[in-house]
């Protein structure tokens, strides 16, 4: 097999990934070979594997929080290549670093048990455990919706919340 299926996808540019199902394996070997892959965050453990991977390698400007958000951003990077050139050239450059960052996730984690702690003094009752994590382990691009709001047309929500 090689490593050509690795290598072959540097034509392509970017990676789009689909949303009811972010890319795993896929989005990993396509950072590693320098090809930006763009992911929009959705609510379940399959729609955050991607914006995951990308916030762990620092490129949160890949992260969009909705579908406009998104066709925006793939718009832009198939319309700049010199972008998509310094992108690609800052993703091969962290191949010499470990994707995880020990330290940051260290700091990410303790916020929100830190929050949860100061909840529990103060006889607050407890958040959901997605929202006491979300805005310390994923970045904040946008506000994100509740999750019962209204869900693009172009694409309806599949899995309840």
């Amino acid at each position: 097999m090689g490593t050509s299926h690795l290598t072959r996808p540097v034509a392509a540019g970017v990676l789009l990934d689909t949303w009811h199902c972010n890319a795993r394996t896929t989005a990993g070997e396509r950072l590693w070979v320098g090809v930006p892959p763009g992911t929009e965050v959705g609510e379940t453990f399959a729609q955050r594997v991607a914006a995951s991977l990308l916030h762990a390698s620092g490129r949160d400007e890949l992260v969009c929080a909705d579908v406009d958000q998104y066709e925006r951003m793939v718009r832009q990077l198939a319309a700049e290549p010199q972008r998509r050139a310094a992108l690609r050239e800052r993703l091969l450059a962290q191949r010499t670093h470990p994707l995880p960052d020990g330290n940051r996730f260290a700091r990410d984690i303790e916020a929100p048990f830190e929050r949860m702690w100061q909840r529990a003094v103060s006889a607050q009752s407890p958040l959901h455990r997605a929202a006491a994590v979300r805005s310390a382990v994923m970045p904040a691009t946008a506000p994100r919706k509740p999750c019962n709001s209204a869900v693009s047309p172009r694409r309806p929500r599949l899995t309840s919340c």
